[in-house]
């Protein structure tokens, strides 16, 4: 008997010990990690070169280190080894914490607009900080302010010219005592696109019609949009003449081709009162008059907002 009760006690010790062994265990045992891998996020390349405390600061999401190492050679070469600063110049991959397109070409179009921020610096040496270029694979944003529409357009032509035509231009540059605020200044570059196509009309008329009929209606059409949707702004429309023949006659044909976009807009529905025509014959020209492609730009129309109206915002 004594035999058997020694047997049960030593069966329910071991018994004891088996599950506090095996439980203690599990209940300490540390978890398996499991490995997770987050996929990086595709962007398009971004590249921007501004103004800031007389130096050229450089940011962007590039696609590659080759990018990168021309960038800065070229900037060397542009603003001296103390003349910028590379802030924010990300490469693919986990420094920029995204994989970053590389659409053909795009190394080559950055390079190039870098030359955006000394081109404006040379045209107004009071050039305020935040001045300089953004460059996508879309779009390029250029932002300053200049002397006269003349300078603008003729900056504006040589860094566009760099691009192909489905990089389109965000126009943010203003001139010297216009004082437009940042609204202003966005429906001031809405009009610029809206005007990429231009408006044409034959030599020595001002008729609409007269001239490639289908894409002025179109532009026309485009430029009512911008003055719906900002209702509070007034535009001023700007004719202009190539250099042949005699002064006033221009200065009459330019402003018959002003007054006749105006008529247009307000048939389109927009009131008369916000809309000023004006001409100024061959006076600004925007490309050499010396060839047919040159005259040809310079008959041109152009939108300018109005500084001075207050509390102007977009519907």
């Amino acid at each position: 008997m004594k035999n058997l009760i020694r047997l049960i006690l030593g069966l329910g010790l071991l018994i004891f010990a088996y599950f506090h062994c095996c439980m203690g265990a599990e209940h300490t045992a540390t978890p398996t990690a499991v490995a997770t891998t987050t996929a990086l996020a595709t962007v398009p390349p971004a590249f921007g070169a501004r103004w800031q405390n007389s130096k050229v600061l450089l940011d962007g999401l590039l696609p590659n280190e080759d990018t990168r190492n021309r960038l800065l050679a070229r900037a060397r070469e542009l603003y001296g080894a103390d003349g910028f600063v590379d802030q924010k110049l990300r490469v693919s991959g986990a420094e920029a914490n995204a994989n970053v397109q590389n659409p053909a070409g795009w190394t080559d179009w950055a390079v190039a607009q870098l030359q955006g921020p000394d081109r404006l610096k040379k045209l107004n040496a009071n050039l305020p900080d935040g001045s300089g270029i953004a460059l996508t694979d879309r779009e390029l944003t250029v932002r300053g302010v200049l002397p006269d529409e003349a300078t603008r357009s003729k900056l504006l032509q040589e860094l566009t010219g760099m691009l192909p035509a489905s990089v389109k231009l965000n126009d943010l540059i203003s001139i010297l005592g216009n004082n437009l605020n940042d609204t202003q200044l966005a429906a001031q570059s809405e009009f610029n696109r809206a005007v990429i196509n231009g408006i044409e009309f034959a030599v020595n008329q001002f008729d609409v019609k007269s001239k490639n009929p289908e894409q002025n209606e179109a532009t026309v059409n485009a430029v009512a949009e911008v003055l719906k949707k900002y209702p509070d702004i007034k535009v001023a429309i700007n004719g202009h003449t190539d250099s042949d023949g005699t002064l006033a006659p221009n200065m009459l044909l330019s402003t018959r081709r002003a007054s006749a976009v105006r008529q247009a807009l307000v048939a389109k529905g927009v009131t008369a009162d916000r809309l000023n025509a004006q001409g100024f014959g061959p006076n600004q020209p925007v490309s050499d008059n010396a060839t047919p492609d040159g005259k040809a730009r310079n008959r041109r129309i152009d939108f300018k907002v109005i500084a001075g109206t207050s509390n102007v915002t977009a519907k």
